[in-house]
């Protein structure tokens, strides 16, 4: 048995690549994607490439002679081929049935264009949640590849050198697949040598230290861009310049170098799931936790925030794609033609350093989108009589209480909810954390519910804070009380319409912003704060669903969770749920909040505090419509014709004490 470590290369191929203009691709396949084919060929060493359907449909157009040395390269055994799917999109951010089409499209595109049907998959910009896991195994993929680092930094609680060999990733269920890593750190150094900012011996040096970590495991010496060498996508100032020796032959130098070793083979990823039963190999782990929903790549900027509700114009952009979605599945005639529309609309790379072209022809793409039937206006067929409400108040607080449900209204805070119970005589569940309830004096302030928070740098806080005398209205049958207010702001009017539901727990709340959108900053809404003396055990949790059929459920225990802390002055935001079932529920075993947030409304991300301030436990949920990154740093945010949005969500208290 060959007792070598095993190194793997692995090149990601993206035609789609938000940086790389439509007219540059040729240059691409000529200056990136013959010489990687070539140099398995000089070399004798095997490479690993990753390419989405789409992107290979693309070199095929521009170089079908190209798709077959790729062939026989792979008839060859020089180069694995790995799958991703029809395109790079963030599955933590899309329907389950998304998630689906794109791995059943993608396969079969591999299979027309390469006549065979990759078995391992490397997860979209290595964004993964649990409930993705049971995609790619239903898809067929035996295996997926992901970047240990950013992983890693959630769980320092794991042996390092388990990077060095394959693990079981555990999805909501518990069933796994087997995991291979790939690593930042390593590919960024393989970079810096092609590039010629350090040499062969202190690459090699660089491995030495590597490979003695491990027995008989693996190191993954690049997992990257294919894009960057010899060719520039002009995406960073900081760009490494290209030198007159090509990188290709550095890489090619390495390559030589590397195979010569005696302690290590050039091998593919396939070769590391046969990894027999060694220390440190096959561990069962759940890769995500409660401050960590999603592992992502690399650095904390590059988060699923990054591709929700930042770039030009994200959030409009994914509600577009998820009123489409809507339409395709009511459609039981929908082509696999209009699935690939949907999921282009969905591809990742618009979301980022698109240029100015693509993004127009992204918008003309959207413009072309079947109208949305008009919702019915606010407040038809409401009158003045209360039917099954109690109503009382002043000034100060608007109180409505029907069969089961009260709710109390702080009109000299926007209408913020100051409390909502089962009843009167109930302890409220959500609601507003007074002024002096913490002794800590860091946390004395008030915490608000239902309340809307814009940031903007360099400029005044815009909330909707203010006194208002709202109008109130109540349904024909009764069953619903409607609060509708205007609030000025310093950015322009916020219309503000609250709905509560007589018989049950429940409440609305739509806003209509009167100022241009999207803005450069942040926009937070639905804040709902729950009452520490009601939620204070130690089972306490939040839910939902991250592009799978499953919740997925993160207990919080005593972890100190901010999921919308900013990760740096110019990066507001450095996590978030994609609640792609429209639900995010957060509480105990027995009482939970639910804060819904339609999709096909506007796709805002879910966001959780959790913090123990003293004896007690500060617990929040809440949704974002727009953070600032270096992807909406230069200012192009032209609105996408599907706007404005109405910003839509509701909160609800669910008694699981009868379930």
């Amino acid at each position: 048995m060959d007792e070598r470590k095993k190194l793997y290369s692995l090149f990601h191929l993206n035609l789609a690549f938000s940086a790389i203009p439509e007219r540059e691709r040729a240059t691409v396949v000529a200056r990136c994607y013959a010489p990687l084919l070539k140099l398995a060929r000089d070399t004798g060493c095997p490479v690993t490439i990753e390419a989405s359907a789409w992107t290979l449909l693309r070199i095929a157009e521009i170089d079908p002679a190209w798709i077959t040395d790729l062939r026989a390269l792979i008839a060859d055994g020089l180069c694995e081929f790995i799958g991703s799917g029809y395109v790079q999109a963030i599955g933590p951010l899309m329907p389950e049935r998304a998630n689906v089409a794109n791995q059943r499209i993608g396969l079969d595109v591999y299979r027309q264009l390469l006549g065979m049907r990759p078995d391992i998959v490397l997860v979209n910009e290595q964004a993964l949640s649990a409930g993705l896991i049971p995609i790619y195994r239903d898809a067929g993929y035996r295996a997926m590849i992901l970047d240990w680092a950013n992983v890693y930094s959630a769980h320092q609680d794991w042996d390092p050198k388990w990077a060095h060999y394959p693990q079981m990733a555990l999805d909501p269920a518990d069933d796994g697949l087997p995991v291979i890593w790939c690593d930042a750190i390593a590919f960024q150094k393989f970079q810096r040598h092609a590039h010629g900012e350090i040499t062969l011996n202190d690459y090699e040096a660089f491995v030495d230290e590597r490979l003695a970590r491990t027995q008989g495991g693996f190191l993954p010496v690049y997992g990257s861009d294919a894009e960057i060498f010899d060719y520039r996508p002009g995406r960073y100032g900081s760009e490494a310049a290209i030198e007159t020796e090509s990188e290709w032959r550095r890489i090619e130098d390495l390559f030589r170098r590397l195979s010569a070793r005696d302690d290590a083979v050039m091998t593919t990823p396939s070769a590391v799931l046969e990894t027999g039963n060694l220390p440190g190999a096959w561990n069962k782990l759940h890769l995500q936790t409660a401050s960590a929903p999603v592992a992502v790549k690399k650095q904390p900027k590059y988060n699923i925030v990054r591709w929700a509700v930042t770039g030009r114009d994200d959030l409009a952009l994914n509600t577009a794609c998820w009123r489409l979605y809507d339409a395709l599945v009511e459609n039981p005639d929908s082509t696999d033609d209009e699935w690939r529309g949907l999921l282009e609309l969905w591809s990742s790379d618009f979301r980022t350093h698109i240029d100015d072209a693509r993004w127009q022809t992204m918008t003309d793409a959207v413009a072309a989108l079947p109208a949305r039937p008009a919702s019915h206006a606010d407040g038809d067929g409401f009158t003045a009589d209360e039917g099954a409400f109690t109503v009382s108040g002043d000034e100060r607080a608007l109180t409505l209480v029907g069969a089961g449900n009260a709710v109390t209204l702080n009109l000299r805070r926007g209408a913020a909810i100051q409390s909502m119970a089962f009843g009167p005589d109930q302890p409220w569940w959500v609601g507003t954390i007074p002024h002096g309830y913490f002794e800590d004096i860091t946390w004395g302030a008030d915490f608000y519910t239902g309340h809307l928070v814009c940031e903007l740098p360099g400029r005044p806080k815009v909330t909707d804070l203010e006194r208002v005398a709202p109008e109130l209205k109540f349904s024909g049958d009764g069953s619903k009380a409607q609060v509708s207010c205007v609030i000025p702001s310093g950015l322009g009017e916020i219309r503000k319409t609250i709905t509560i539901h007589a018989s049950r727990p429940r409440l609305e709340v739509a806003y209509a912003l009167g100022w241009p959108e999207p803005i450069l900053g942040s926009l937070r809404m639905a804040h709902a704060t729950l009452n520490p003396d009601v939620f204070g055990g130690s089972d306490l949790s939040y839910a939902c669903h991250n592009g799978g059929a499953r919740i997925e459920t993160f207990p919080l225990g005593d972890q100190e969770i901010d999921l919308g802390a900013p990760v740096s002055g110019l990066i507001t935001c450095g996590n978030g749920l994609g609640l792609t079932g429209g639900v995010l529920e957060i509480g105990d075993a027995q009482r939970r909040i639910r804060l819904e947030s339609p999709r096909s409304e506007a796709a805002m991300i879910g966001l959780v505090m959790s913090h123990k301030v003293g004896a007690r436990k500060f617990l929040r949920a809440s949704l974002s419509a727009r953070e600032h990154d270096d992807t909406s740093r230069e200012g192009k945010v032209a609105p996408l014709p599907i706007r404005p949005l109405t910003y839509r969500f509701a909160i609800e208290l669910i008694d699981g004490s009868s379930d």
